[in-house]
């Protein structure tokens, strides 16, 4: 089995956050035992950029046992599809491309995305089995 995690879960570690720090630890020991954890290049950039050190974040990932799987056109094509459908609805701007990407990237390689944010991943990735940590 294969699942992504969202930038959401990482930062909840790094960042050492109180309130869900220990709720993202046992989803991602959970779903390690149960196969592999990618991350997109968003999720990269996003984790890395929480750090006073960005060049350190490959080496924490490979700490955490998380994979990096870069984008294809196939996902930049599903994402842009989304994308437009949401600006179409009258979405704001409020959503970047980057969030309909990263959403792609664990629909197309994954099918299970690991993130606290659950309502707008369900509202246009609906193949996608979103899991939340648990208070």
């Amino acid at each position: 089995m294969i699942a992504a995690v969202d930038s959401s879960i990482i930062l909840d570690i790094l960042l050492n956050d109180q309130e869900y720090v220990e709720q993202s630890m046992n989803l991602l020991v959970k779903y390690h035992l149960k196969g592999s954890i990618i991350i997109s290049p968003i999720v990269f950039s996003e984790c890395a950029a929480s750090l006073k050190n960005p060049d350190i974040f490959g080496d924490i990932m490979d700490e955490m046992g998380l994979q990096y799987q870069p984008l294809t056109p196939d996902i930049c094509k599903l994402a842009a599809k989304f994308w437009h459908q949401y600006r179409i609805k009258g979405g704001a701007r409020k959503r970047i491309l980057a969030d309909f990407l990263n959403g792609a990237h664990a629909q197309i390689i994954a099918g299970i995305l690991l993130t606290r944010d659950r309502g707008f991943y369900k509202n246009y990735f609906t193949e996608l089995q979103i899991i939340a940590p648990k208070k």
